[in-house]
């Protein structure tokens, strides 16, 4: 009677679905919700801002929040890079407050 030891366990999960890689869309939502803030806050402060349209203040974070809500609640397997997208446009609108508050203080100091 020889005494083997017994096989070792195998825990790892089988190796045929590579994983998905879904922080790349989170990062590219905030990168393009991030670029279209510093398009609208650098780039087009004196049409919007100097010429009466205040009410961008408060469009451009909604619009923000509306697509990511929307890309946010998309339910199933196959949605989860539109869903990472979303929290990437979600991450951005603070990023987009960063950008509107330096824009100010480059604007009223004449540095932009």
């Amino acid at each position: 009677m020889s005494t083997q030891p017994p096989p070792p366990l195998d825990y790892a999960p089988p190796n045929d679905t590579p994983p998905h890689p879904a922080g790349r869309y989170l990062v590219w939502g905030l990168v393009i919700g991030s670029a279209f803030s510093a398009m609208t806050w650098i780039a087009g402060w004196d049409p919007l801002v100097k010429n009466g349209h205040g009410e961008m203040l408060f469009i451009v974070p909604g619009v923000k929040l509306a697509v990511a809500i929307t890309l946010i609640c998309l339910r199933g397997p196959t949605r989860r890079p539109a869903r990472m997208f979303g929290f990437g446009i979600l991450w951005s609108i603070a990023a987009g407050f960063l950008i509107f508050f330096g824009s100010c203080f480059g604007h009223l100091y004449g540095t932009i």
